[in-house]
């Protein structure tokens, strides 16, 4: 492809990714305020309210700051683009999967953190499936058309 079209590849991408951390953040919003008289749960849910911001968060950190030019060209590339945001993914899973082992460990069969770390793995690929699927191409397409700025 040209550039324009990885361009485009790329704000497809970022948009679908963007949808699923606001949809993550929602969903850990409102099992927390459903657990609000359950302190232990409310608080693993209200932890997940801020996991979600990680990816936004570190994809900024590791691009500018933290990956070199031989690092990013190991990274699975979109079109020409590194994908810059699968380490916090991956930041995001290891921390889940502490945690939720922490909670496993402890015997108290509180499974917040595991339920969440199960919801943060679809949502985090589901980007890559609904990029190729026509009807969210269409969506994005018009979307993404829209002068928003």
């Amino acid at each position: 492809g040209s550039l324009a079209s990885t361009h485009r590849m790329n704000s497809m991408f970022l948009f679908s990714s963007n949808i699923g951390d606001a949809f993550l953040f929602t969903i850990a919003y409102l099992l927390a305020m459903k657990a609000r008289r359950n302190s232990p749960i409310h608080a693993r849910y209200m932890v997940c309210t801020g996991i979600a911001f990680i990816p936004a968060i570190f994809d900024r950190i590791f691009t500018f700051y933290l990956l070199s030019p031989a690092s990013l060209d190991m990274l699975p590339k979109l079109g020409h683009t590194p994908m810059t945001v699968l380490p916090s993914y991956a930041m995001v899973g290891l921390i889940l999967a502490g945690l939720a082992a922490w909670d496993w460990l402890s015997g108290k069969g509180v499974h917040a953190f595991a339920w969440m770390l199960g919801a943060f793995s679809l949502v985090y690929v589901a980007p890559f499936v609904l990029i190729e699927l026509p009807f969210w191409k269409s969506f994005l397409e018009w979307y993404l058309s829209m002068p928003l700025s």
